[in-house]
């Protein structure tokens, strides 16, 4: 249930800062016509509220050079400090940017990065070695494309711009070690300033931002906020698309149709048991089947069946890639 903490003049704020969230005060100020004290009391406001849980960036994983799978893991019968064993794994392990507990077809969705499928497999080979006494099944997919559009706070816009890339068919950029503490930083709070970034990183505030303006004009990170979804009353949903007639002209209109739903946050095309995936920001179970009937009354040509995963708890969402391990 929501819980009436922004008004629109905050989530006017919050699209501003989802557009680009290295954007200072003064300029949101300047374009919604406030004052840039208002615009810093909203933001610390939304902070201590709850609204703003962070400032991370999202980076474009295939232009850093990895390759990007996901693995659903369904488990038997565990107790709680036995799930929390799996999970502490999970997160704690250097190679996973995305680790969520779920009900559905599968338990856990757990996302791998890594620089081939040589090491994305040892990666998977040390999970069930580990756990295969506890693991059923598990599914494992490659990411083709991950799009996000740009974000709907007020749900009134007809089509969203796609805001950035996660994955896709880009070429690798050729990046620095300073490249990389950068994207890292960003990738934990994107609104630290280049002074901030220079004394974590230690290096010449001067260098720091050269890097960081090539690291943002090559596409590496885009703008993202962490955010309170009970604030908004939503709830997370995966859905997995399974396609009997995958053309690409038809794929490419199940992208634009992320873009024209509200409550879809990104849209996944995968190389595996199931073709595409949306994932949803809904409110509630009659929200989220409204989408599904659109989903099926525009595409029951491709679309031969689909599985709704709920998200019950993101462990891990963190892109600081390039940490040492």
């Amino acid at each position: 249930m929501a819980r009436n903490l922004v008004d629109q003049t905050d989530i006017r704020i919050l699209e501003k800062l989802v557009e680009n969230v290295r954007k200072g005060s003064g300029q949101m100020g300047d374009e919604l016509k406030l004052r840039r004290q208002v615009v810093d009391y909203r933001i610390r406001k939304m902070e201590s509220n709850g609204t703003i849980i962070g400032y991370r960036m999202l980076v474009n994983l295939t232009k850093a050079g990895f390759e990007y799978r996901r693995v659903h893991v369904k488990l038997c019968s565990l107790s709680r400090k036995e799930k929390e064993d799996v999970l502490r794994f999970l997160v704690q392990h250097p190679k996973t940017v995305w680790v969520t507990d779920c009900d559905g077809r599968c338990d856990l969705m757990v996302g791998i990065i890594s620089s081939g499928p040589y090491e994305f497999e040892r990666v998977l080979s040390d999970f069930l070695v580990r756990f295969h006494s506890i693991v059923l099944y598990y599914d494992t997919v490659h990411i083709l494309e991950l799009g996000t559009p740009s974000r709907d706070f007020s749900g009134t816009k007809h089509s969203r711009p796609i805001q950035g890339f996660i994955a896709g068919d880009f070429p690798a950029e050729r990046l620095s070690d300073l490249d990389k503490k950068i994207v890292n930083e960003l990738a934990r709070n994107g609104r630290q300033t280049a002074l901030e970034m220079a004394k974590k990183v230690r290096a010449e505030p001067a260098n720091v931002n050269y890097h960081l303006k090539q690291v943002l004009r090559k596409g590496l990170v885009f703008s993202n906020i962490q955010f309170g979804y009970d604030v908004f009353g939503f709830e997370l949903y995966k859905t997995l698309l399974y396609l009997k007639k995958p053309a690409r002209k038809r794929i490419e209109d199940l992208k634009r149709f992320s873009g024209s739903h509200t409550r879809v946050w990104d849209y996944v095309e995968t190389l595996g048991k199931w073709q595409f995936e949306l994932d949803i920001e809904s409110k509630g179970h009659e929200d989220y089947y409204e989408i599904m009937d659109a989903v099926e009354d525009n595409f029951s040509d491709i679309v031969s069946s689909y599985d709704t995963i709920f998200i019950r708890k993101e462990w891990k969402f963190s892109f600081d890639v390039f940490s040492e391990t």
